[in-house]
């Protein structure tokens, strides 16, 4: 699939065409909206820059490229936009558990397990911190000024623990979300309605109860995974194409906006051909809080520099910053580093050493 970026178009997505019959049965609809999911406006299907638009409904004779011709400039999702392993920092260190559980009974809502297998995962990483969340919501809900109060209370995230970004899983399901192999779609949204998408794989899955006519399927990105994951969950009510569980109340629910945003990142690094990292270097085009360059920025997170490295804008044993450029609070904390990193590394290894002790000598022989 081909996106455009000012008057330039370039590749972002390779999907076999074998897989796009796995998520809907109107394959041009789902293509769409994954479109829509990364580039963050909508847009019509042309298999030519110039051309009309497709029949959305067609399953036979699919062309062999699309062009994703949007309605206005988008941003297209960063190359780092599930990496949990990075952060901007959180003012709000703890997640609201009580609202999620008391939402979600305590169970997941994908596999209706519960008890200590049950887990409170973050639809927007927890490591991305606030301020991403709130660039993100200000951006995709079409406040492209930075009109943050114009945004419907309802759909606004001041934390990324906000309950409305978390919901309950099983610990196999949490693990997969941080990846491309899982996510969730959820309809109606502006290209597909419930009835473009396909039946579960196991037809006696069992469904949840529906409150609405607001469905969100649960898709398994890589086929390659469902051996495992029906050897372990079959009998739990879920499978490729299985259904969320829907509280009747969905004011402190995840809004469609996290569920969109999240299934974009799933698609993206799924079948991201790689180009639009090349041809996106103005960083500008992501979700980042605060626009930076390579050359001139002052402060660069962990995040920044693991964008700036994929775009080949940074070389990776390059530091943030040249000592020059340190202000006093920087030279503070460079010291605090320096000074505590012997006593860190004690205190690391003393706790390993007393669970050694703790740990029976016949299960330390191998």
């Amino acid at each position: 699939m081909t996106f455009q970026a000012g008057s330039e178009w370039f590749e972002v997505l390779r999907i076999p065409h074998h897989e796009l019959t796995r998520f809907s049965k109107t394959p041009l609809k789902w293509l769409r909206f994954v479109a829509y999911c990364i580039f963050g406006v909508r847009g019509h299907l042309s298999s030519s820059a110039n051309g009309s638009e497709e029949d959305y409904d067609a399953t036979e004779n699919l062309s062999g490229n699309y062009y994703y011709v949007a309605s206005d400039e988008g941003r297209i999702i960063g190359p780092k936009g599930m990496n949990d392993r990075t952060s901007y920092g959180s003012g709000h260190r703890s997640p609201r558990r009580d609202d999620v559980t008391l939402r979600d009974d305590g169970l997941c809502i994908a596999t209706g397990m519960g008890g200590d297998e049950v887990v409170q995962a973050h639809l927007i990483p927890h490591s991305k911190g606030d301020p991403y969340i709130q660039n993100l919501l200000t951006i995709r809900l079409g406040q492209s000024q930075g009109d943050w109060a114009g945004i419907p209370s309802m759909d606004r995230l001041d934390s990324i623990d906000d309950a409305r970004n978390i919901i309950s899983l099983v610990q196999f399901l949490h693990t997969r979300l941080k990846t491309p192999d899982l996510a969730f779609l959820q309809v109606p949204n502006f290209a597909m309605t419930s009835e473009d998408l396909r039946d579960p794989d196991a037809p006696d899955v069992i469904l949840p109860v529906f409150h609405t006519q607001d469905r969100i399927q649960v898709h398994f990105m890589d086929p390659a995974i469902l051996p495992t994951f029906y050897e372990l969950h079959r009998s739990q009510r879920c499978c490729h194409g299985s259904y969320l569980r829907i509280p009747a109340d969905t004011s402190n629910w995840p809004r469609p906006v996290l569920w969109d945003f999240a299934y974009g990142v799933a698609s993206l690094q799924r079948w991201s051909s790689g180009e639009h990292l090349q041809k996106h270097k103005s960083t500008e085009r992501y979700y980042n809080p605060l626009p930076f360059e390579s050359d001139s920025a002052h402060y660069e997170s962990n995040e920044q520099r693991d964008i700036l490295g994929d775009l080949g804008l940074r070389d990776s044993t390059q530091t943030p910053k040249q000592t020059d450029d340190l202000d006093p609070w920087d030279r503070v904390w460079e010291f605090w580093q320096a000074a505590a990193a012997p006593a860190v590394r004690r205190a690391r290894d003393e706790a390993i050493e007393c669970w050694r002790q703790t740990v029976p000598i016949e299960m330390t022989a191998f």
